[in-house]
């Protein structure tokens, strides 16, 4: 990540702990430790990994401060965690019409958004291996047909496609390796929608 993620991820962590003072004096303290290190010759993104794992500093920080940090976990977002009121138990059979048709849209755009992905994937594959095929062919119109334009023809053709399955090839293996180094997945996607991260008490 770059300077004004790490700064806009610590920010968020402490400001559930310090003052809004505090919070701007530890924030010019880590940007400029991060311009320092930039000014040696670093990328923004080195910098900040060498500062280390964003929970570790925010542990340190709050040590310092003799602040104890809150505990997290996960839980449903749509689910009461406390026993609920009669009031309560109404208003959700009410809405719950509406909590499914939330529900199932959420639920098409993952398959709407999966079978994008699938469907690219299957397409520039279908393109190197239609091109290597063209490739192969090629030879049997020369050889058995005597047909040398149409064994060029077919041979231009199959480069070609080859060609462009192996860009599609590169740009779907640089994305995985961008989406891979982000952290993302379809189990983080479905935990953010669906669940919600709450402090407990120990």
């Amino acid at each position: 990540m770059n300077k004004k993620q790490f700064c806009t991820l610590l920010e968020n962590e402490l400001r559930l702990y310090l003052s809004s003072e505090e919070v701007y004096k530890t924030l010019n303290f880590f940007k400029e430790m991060i311009d320092d290190r930039v000014d040696e010759g670093l990328s923004e993104e080195q910098a900040v990994s060498q500062l280390g794992n964003i929970d570790d500093i925010v542990g340190q920080i709050l040590d310092e401060h003799n602040i104890k940090k809150r505990q997290k976990k996960l839980v449903w977002r749509f689910i009461p965690q406390k026993t609920p009121s009669a009031a309560n138990i109404i208003i959700a059979i009410l809405l719950f019409p509406i909590w499914i048709t939330i529900f199932s849209l959420v639920a098409s755009f993952f398959l709407v958004f999966i079978s994008l992905i699938f469907s690219l994937v299957v397409s520039v594959i279908a393109f190197f291996v239609g091109g290597i095929a063209l490739i192969l062919k090629a030879p049997f119109y020369l050889i058995y047909e005597k047909n040398i334009a149409y064994c060029l023809d077919t041979l231009g053709f199959g480069f070609i496609i080859t060609g462009i399955g192996l860009i599609g090839i590169y740009y779907l293996l640089k994305s995985l390796k961008k989406v891979r180094k982000n952290g993302w997945s379809f189990k983080k996607m479905f935990v953010k929608v669906f669940k919600k991260e709450v402090y407990i008490n120990e």
